[in-house]
């Protein structure tokens, strides 16, 4: 797991980043933008820095790399990972985030000699997590 300082900073919408949506929306329209390149536009055009690694931000760009490179889900095994993001560890479980879909994961429980037995399943939110998991799911998905 990535560690990382939860403040959150300033950017503006880099020069290339800006180029890029207008020549999205120059090939395919302005409804081809992802709800994140919108935002980041409509930012742009108001003035409004945009605030980068917030977890509200983590969780939008999750969403829109999901429904755009993934049809809206995909696991960690189709991604060929060779581990999964750490949901939690306790009373000699361990609990792995293993397939992520819109606004929700499904976490998988081990347990047993060396975590070998499959326990259960449960789904949690990305707004349940830290900040830190959100970083990690979004950079093995991208």
């Amino acid at each position: 797991m990535r560690i990382k300082d939860f403040i959150t900073f300033n950017e503006k919408l880099s020069q290339e980043e800006l180029d890029d949506i207008l020549d999205k929306i120059s090939l395919s329209g302005y409804e081809s933008l992802t709800d994140r390149e919108k935002t980041k536009l409509n930012n742009h055009s108001n003035g409004i820095e945009e605030e980068i690694d917030s977890p509200e931000n983590i969780i939008s760009e999750i969403n829109d790399i999901l429904d755009t490179k993934y049809e809206g889900a995909v696991s960690v095994v189709e991604l060929m990972a060779g581990s999964s993001p750490l949901y939690k560890e306790e009373n000699q479980e361990i609990h792995l985030i293993e397939f992520f879909m819109e606004d929700i994961a499904t976490v998988e429980v081990y347990g047993g000699y060396k975590y070998n037995t499959h326990l259960n399943s449960y789904d949690v939110r990305y707004d349940e997590l830290d900040i830190d998991t959100l970083a990690e799911i979004r950079d093995l998905i991208k």
